[in-house]
């Protein structure tokens, strides 16, 4: 009963743990997530170090983690005792398992791991919005079996990597004006910081758990948001163009040591082509056609640049530049909305007039509306507003 208790509360906080890095309404958390192996069975055997080495790198566009948890087991007894474990990780791969140098990776009974899934499944579904669990297929379960032998060294290694991944906003459910109006040029605004789970909490199924060291490295030109803890001491070096962390954890250990890379900030974005069309009365017909490039302030606001041609193929001929502020497209109901200010110039008898552009407009993903009150103060023009309905891409 006690250790049912305790992988029932071990697989909560795993649940809890994962949602500490919310996003903004829409976005998919893809972590990579590794922690220290559960103990199975009820074992007086203690960590009295843990060392964790984690390794970050490029490949192929990728940010990459290696890592090593090398943990030093301690146990006041005579006997031979044997030990069952789970390592848990979430896109992670080449997981092995070693004991005092020895692969001890071990098939375990599936109707242990049947009966922590169903733990873990049971959280979910009152947490259903709960992202990292959603993808449960790639959740590796590698069992780990081994004797601990007392008098000798008794150290337990597990090695593998993990590939980092961006979130991802979801398309038509809060995506931003630039992204939500032009996703086929702008397809890398979809993407925000790249996150790295270690649960610290599995190892609380040991008997105790004395120090745990963790080494990070990474490139000098990341960016690492590191989780708030309270260490006992950190250090920092740099040499060859990596950085080095050392973070030791003795007092009070965190239930998840979390790493947060920040996307490389870009704020201007190509944006795409406009089409729209114009009902003048019953018969006169124009159409605009223009680009609309794009600065990025986050998701909740971007602000759009338009340069617009527009004609009746007659008499009318005008350029116009607008300014236009817009938030993001909140759903499929909820457009995204904008209001801004820009510059025609209106081409008449070859002479050029300008003046001042009001815009609003209202966007669905690709359709869009936009309504334009003209002021051009040297011309005496019946027609100052115009409304137009149209597509961009």
């Amino acid at each position: 009963m006690r250790n049912e208790i305790k992988i029932l509360i071990i697989s909560i906080l795993f649940l809890i743990s994962a949602k500490s890095n919310a996003n903004v309404g829409g976005a998919t958390m893809k972590p990579g997530l590794i922690g220290d192996p559960i103990v199975w069975q009820l074992t007086n055997i203690s960590v009295s170090k843990e060392y964790l080495f984690l390794k970050f790198y490029e490949r192929d566009n990728k940010k990459v983690c290696s890592f090593t948890a090398i943990y030093y087991l301690h146990c006041d007894t005579n006997q031979i005792v044997p030990v069952n474990g789970i390592f848990y990780g979430l896109r992670a791969n080449n997981i092995q398992v070693f004991f005092n140098d020895l692969h001890v990776n071990e098939q375990i009974d599936s109707s242990n791991f049947k009966q922590i899934d169903d733990l873990i499944f049971r959280e979910t579904q009152k947490r259903n919005h709960d992202a990292v669990w959603s993808d449960w297929s790639n959740l590796i379960k590698e069992g780990l079996k081994f004797n601990y032998t007392p008098h000798q060294n008794n150290i337990l290694k597990v090695t593998g990597e993990i590939i980092l991944e961006p979130t991802q906003i979801w398309y038509g459910m809060t995506t931003s004006a630039i992204y939500a109006k032009h996703p086929f040029l702008n397809k890398q605004i979809s993407k925000d910081d790249e996150i790295f789970h270690y649960l610290i909490t599995p190892i609380e199924t040991w008997k105790s758990v004395g120090e745990i060291e963790i080494i990070v490295e990474y490139p000098d030109s990341w960016k690492p948001t590191f989780s708030r803890f309270k260490p006992n001491s950190m250090k920092l070096e740099n040499e060859n163009n990596v950085t080095k962390q050392l973070i030791v954890f003795r007092d009070t250990i965190p239930q998840i040591f979390t790493i947060n890379f920040e996307k490389a900030k870009k704020y201007f974005y190509v944006g795409g082509g406009n089409i729209g069309f114009h009902k003048i009365g019953k018969s006169d017909f124009a159409t605009r056609f223009g680009w609309e490039f794009g600065f990025n302030h986050g998701v909740l606001l971007n602000t759009i640049i338009a340069i617009d041609y527009e004609t009746d193929y007659s008499s009318y001929h005008q350029f116009c530049i607008t300014a236009i502020p817009s938030t993001p497209w909140l759903s499929l109901i909820w457009s995204s909305f904008g209001a801004g200010i820009g510059v025609p110039m209106r081409i008449v008898d070859k002479k050029v007039y300008t003046g001042i552009r009001l815009r609003t407009d209202f966007s669905w993903g690709l359709f869009n509306i936009n309504l334009n009150w003209d002021f051009i103060p040297k011309l005496n023009i019946d027609h100052q507003k115009m409304n137009y309905y149209g597509f961009t891409f």
